[in-house]
């Protein structure tokens, strides 16, 4: 029996950490578009090209 509580806990634990990234990547996605005011602004350029100019230069 302890054996499954301390594999529950491991499991929780492991998900409790899955969400707490997730919801960093969400916060600081959010920072980085309000600090460039793209969303602000409505003219948010193309990110895939910024993607294919970094692959080109690389």
């Amino acid at each position: 029996m302890a054996d499954l509580v301390m594999i529950a806990t491991m499991v929780g634990f492991v998900l409790l950490c899955i969400g707490y990234v997730h919801w960093c990547d969400r916060f600081i996605a959010a920072e980085q578009v309000d600090a460039r005011g793209d969303e602000a602004s409505g003219d948010a350029p193309d990110r895939g090209a910024d993607v294919e100019r970094a692959q080109v230069a690389a």
